[in-house]
């Protein structure tokens, strides 16, 4: 299950909001997770609600740079907005590299109308380029560098199975 939001390049000093959406919340009863932001690099300033609303938030944590979040289907929406956030930036560089999931306070999952348990991550979206409009892409992975577990976003022009390989400095397949 994935939270999506626009990768953006920021500057020190903008105040950003932030729209966090999700094109698969009709799949899903409830998700969870403690999204995680760099203190050095964005202030807090606050949430707007969506389908989560502000009781399904803990601010208590966000002069750490944690935001615990909690939130259960009550009743179907055709609502994309999962919430929006307000930072001012303090740091140069890129949204992708100052926010990320986390579960130091609440573990990420999300459990779908099945009953069935799955991951959850965010997806930063790159800006569409007129050049590569529908190309393949492979980006960064996230947390760089590597931690225990890392996502990798990738983009396939048309739907279909994909296969990635993992290769040492000298071209020997690793994975």
């Amino acid at each position: 299950f994935r939270l999506e939001l626009r990768n953006l390049e920021i500057k020190r000093g903008e105040l950003v909001d932030i729209k966090i959406q999700s094109s698969q919340l009709n799949e899903v009863l409830g998700f969870q997770g403690t999204l995680q932001f760099d203190t050095e690099a964005l202030a807090w300033q606050g949430v707007e609600s969506g389908v989560i609303k502000e009781k399904h938030v803990n601010l208590k944590e966000t002069s750490t740079g944690l935001v615990p979040f909690s939130w259960h289907l009550e009743e179907d929406s055709a609502n994309r907005t999962v919430f929006s956030l307000q930072f001012l930036v303090l740091k140069d560089g890129q949204l992708k590299d100052w926010l990320d999931l986390s579960n130091r306070i609440t573990p990420v999952e999300a459990y779908l109308k099945d009953g069935s348990d799955v991951s959850l991550s965010l997806s930063f979206m790159e800006e569409e380029s007129k050049d590569n409009t529908g190309a393949l892409r492979l980006m960064q992975n996230r947390p760089n560098p590597f931690n225990q577990e890392t996502i990798i976003p990738f983009f396939l022009p048309e739907a279909g199975p994909a296969t990635l390989s993992f290769f040492d400095l000298s071209g020997r397949l690793l994975y």
